[in-house]
């Protein structure tokens, strides 16, 4: 017997689909897949301020497809 497929509410589907309907959040999903960083490594290349990265990573989080933690005085994702 199969397991159950995963199934998303419709909330879910759209908070993933509000997530990464920003170039700069897909940027920033794209290039967390490849590797983890911090905020700060994330902010240089895309030319945004560590408060404007750390709103994006928030949206991210929300849409559960990334996550960060603490770790000493920086954040990584």
């Amino acid at each position: 017997m199969s397991p159950e497929p995963h199934t998303l509410s419709p909330s879910a589907v759209e908070g993933i689909f509000v997530a990464l309907g920003d170039s700069t959040r897909r940027n920033i999903f794209f290039s967390l897949m490849e590797r983890e960083q911090s905020i700060k490594e994330l902010a240089g290349p895309l030319g945004i301020t560590l408060t404007g990265l750390g709103q994006h990573i928030k949206v991210l989080e929300s849409a559960q497809l990334v996550s960060s933690r603490k770790v000493g005085r920086e954040r990584r994702c």
